[in-house]
C-alpha cells in the first residue's frame, strides 16, 4: 500500500495532542528524555503542555501532520535561524512556567548540550524537526509525502537546503533519508555526559 493517494495534511491544531507525542517522542526519546524528565515530571508530561500551549519548538503551531482516514499517522516541524530565535525564546518561557524556578538554570544547560546535536540552522535552511510516523504506516511513504509536500513551502519561503540531524545509533533513519536525496555533511558531538545522548549527523538536500 502506498500512501501517495491516501494521505491528507495539515498544520497541527491542540485536538491532535494525544497522536501528536507519542510520534514526536519516537524522533528523539533519549534527547527528550534527557531535557524534559526533572523533579517528578516526565518527559511526556512536558510534552503534552508544550504542545498544548501551541508555541516554541514543541507547540501546535510549529508542526504539520499527515492524515489518512482522518487519524494523524505523521508529524514534522519545519523552520530556519529566523524562526529559530524566536521558538528558543518562546520554548525558555514554557520551561519557566511547566518547572520549578530552582531547577531552570539545569533546564538551560541540558538545552545547550542538546544544541550540540542540534546546531541552529542557516537562515536559507529548512530545518526539519519532531518526524515521526505512526509505526503502523512505517514503510508506506508517509514520511516522504510529508517532506514532498513541505518542499513547496520552502521554496515560496526562499529557502534552499532541506536540513536535519540523525542519530548515529538510528541507521535505518540514515538510510530512509539517503534514499530520498539527503547526504552526510557533519558529524554532531554531543557535549554532554558522555553516552547520555548519541551523536548525530547533519544530514541535507537541496531543494528543487
Amino acid at each position: 500500500m502506498s500512501a501517495n493517494s491516501l494521505c491528507q495534511f495539515r498544520n497541527a491544531m491542540p485536538q491532535d495532542v494525544e497522536a501528536a507525542v507519542p510520534l514526536i517522542y519516537s524522533a528523539g526519546s533519549q534527547a527528550i528524555d534527557y531535557c524534559f524528565s526533572s523533579l517528578g515530571k516526565t518527559s511526556r508530561d512536558y510534552l503534552r503542555f508544550a504542545f498544548n500551549d501551541g508555541k516554541g519548538f514543541l507547540g501546535y503551531q510549529n508542526h504539520m501532520v499527515a492524515l489518512i482516514d482522518g487519524h494523524v499517522v505523521g508529524i514534522a516541524a519545519f523552520y530556519n535561524f529566523s524562526s529559530y530565535v524566536r521558538l528558543t525564546l518562546e520554548h525558555l518561557w514554557q520551561l519557566w512556567r511547566f518547572y520549578p524556578a530552582l531547577n531552570f538554570a539545569g533546564l538551560v544547560t541540558r538545552g545547550i548540550h542538546l544544541k550540540s546535536i542540534m546546531p541552529p540552522p542557516g537562515q536559507k535552511m529548512h530545518y526539519v524537526a519532531n518526524f515521526g510516523v505512526s509505526q503502523d504506516f512505517r514503510g508506506m511513504g508517509v514520511g516522504s509525502k510529508l517532506l514532498d509536500h513541505h518542499c513547496g513551502l520552502a521554496l515560496a519561503l526562499g529557502r534552499t537546503h532541506y536540513v536535519l540531524d540523525v542519530s548515529v545509533e538510528n541507521p535505518r533513519a540514515q538510510a530512509l533519508y539517503e534514499r530520498y536525496g539527503f547526504s552526510i555533511n557533519a558529524e554532531n558531538q554531543f557535549s554532554g555526559l558522555r553516552g547520555a545522548v548519541p551523536n548525530t549527523r547533519r544530514m541535507t538536500m537541496r531543494l528543487s
